[in-house]
């Protein structure tokens, strides 16, 4: 019964994101800024690094989320200057959206990218 009630504590709000990625107060934090912020942010290093920090634990979460909950094998995530060429390219094409809509996408991509590749 505790495994049951870890397990639903550590992966509910993953499974939150697989079905109701709009829910109002799921997420905190960097992925909340839009990508118009974003990209007058990503000019400055040292909040590049807090994007980045933000995104790859996201995406860690998202990947052992998915895994653990038998819907996704685990990919091997991107590195952070990946993230952060990708979030710029997402963000210059989409500036209403924000830095977690863009992870949202990344992770959905190199899921993609993965299962391709198999």
């Amino acid at each position: 019964m505790k495994h049951i009630f870890a397990a639903i504590l550590f992966f509910g709000p993953s499974l939150a994101l697989a079905s109701s990625p709009s829910i109002p107060g799921v997420y905190a934090g960097a992925g909340m800024v839009s990508c118009g912020k974003y990209l007058s942010d990503s000019q400055r290093p040292n909040l590049v690094f807090g994007y980045t920090s933000w995104i790859q634990g996201f995406l860690s979460g998202a990947n052992l989320g998915f895994s653990g909950a038998g819907l996704f094998d685990p990919v091997t995530l991107p590195d952070s200057e990946s993230i952060k060429l990708y979030m710029d390219n997402f963000c210059k094409a989409s500036p209403l959206k924000n830095v977690k809509e863009g992870s949202m996408k990344l992770y959905k991509d190199v899921h993609a990218r993965n299962a391709a590749s198999k």
